[in-house]
């Protein structure tokens, strides 16, 4: 830490700061709202570990990792919020 900060005193240049991009701050919003409709799907279903829950821990899971601006995701946002919707052919119906 003391090392960054002399690098920042000598070169007299602050890192750059981390924009907020307006899409991603939209994508946010989304999975918020996106995780409020689960809770409350979650309440009323039974206490058995069902579809809900599992889409609430993906939505979670995707919620975090846009949060973390300087960890980019090893997916795209559009991919994790793909894979929270797509339906696999094989799974069977619940």
């Amino acid at each position: 830490m003391s090392q960054h900060i002399g690098d920042v005193f000598q070169t007299g240049v602050s890192p750059p700061e981390v924009a907020e991009d307006p899409t991603r701050s939209r994508n946010l919003l989304l999975i918020e709202r996106y995780l409020v409709v689960l809770e409350e799907n979650k309440k009323a279903c039974c206490a058995a570990v069902t579809d809900a829950d599992m889409a609430l821990d993906m939505a979670g899971f995707v919620k975090r990792q846009l949060r973390r601006p300087a960890e980019k995701p090893r997916m795209s946002p559009a991919l994790l919020a793909l894979a929270l919707v797509r339906r696999i052919i094989d799974a069977p119906e619940q």
